[in-house]
């Protein structure tokens, strides 16, 4: 039986984060890099479904991205 707040899967996801530069001439060079977020499947008991949290938002660590219930 699933139990609120249990995690079922953890992983990495990469996304490319683009530099904004304010002024888009042929001198600036626009710069990017790569970041890593954790993903985590946690089973909310209110809303009885697997939800993915989001490293990159800290109120999904703490709270259903759904029906904002606390995980513990």
């Amino acid at each position: 039986m699933k139990k609120h707040g249990e995690v079922r899967n953890t992983y990495e996801r990469e996304y490319l984060v683009k530099n904004e530069t304010p002024n888009k001439t042929a001198k600036v060079i626009e710069l990017s890099r790569l970041e890593t977020y954790i993903v985590k499947e946690v089973y909310c008991g209110k809303c009885e479904e697997w939800m993915e949290t989001d490293s990159r938002d800290i109120v999904t660590d703490y709270l259903c991205p759904n029906c904002c219930i606390n995980w513990e």
